[in-house]
């Protein structure tokens, strides 16, 4: 069986040295399923007003998921630090275009684009890598 697969995630990224970011824009579907709201409203109350600071609570990570019984090339949008689990999951559309970046970039950081969308069954995230 296999494992998850973890990247390097926003703690390598806010130590790497200043230069050229790429961005993504792509969405997280299933993001009220199974009480996930309570996780995207703990995870907004805590980095609310600290986007981009030194020391954020919450952060979001990225994880395939290659032993999902619906798709083996899943990826989970996963909440770790203060707030902890499964926020949902990167839209099918977009998977293959993010596991390329995992796959070629040193670190990442995932955001939201806006707060506005939580709640919501899908959410727009972007996906700023170096």
């Amino acid at each position: 069986m296999g494992k998850t697969v973890k990247h390097n995630n926003l703690l390598s990224f806010k130590k790497a040295q200043e230069g050229d970011y790429k961005k993504m824009s792509f969405v997280c579907r299933g993001c009220t399923m199974r009480g996930r709201e309570q996780i995207w409203q703990g995870f907004i109350s805590s980095i609310a007003g600290k986007w981009d600071q030194e020391n954020d609570n919450s952060y979001m990570t990225l994880e395939e998921e290659p032993e999902n019984r619906y798709d083996p090339n899943a990826i989970m949008v996963v909440c770790r630090g203060e707030f902890f689990g499964t926020m949902g999951y990167v839209g099918k559309e977009y998977t293959k275009a993010v596991k390329e970046v995992l796959d070629r970039c040193e670190c990442y950081r995932l955001d939201m684009e806006d707060d506005k969308g939580c709640g919501n069954r899908e959410i727009n995230l972007v996906l700023i890598w170096k």
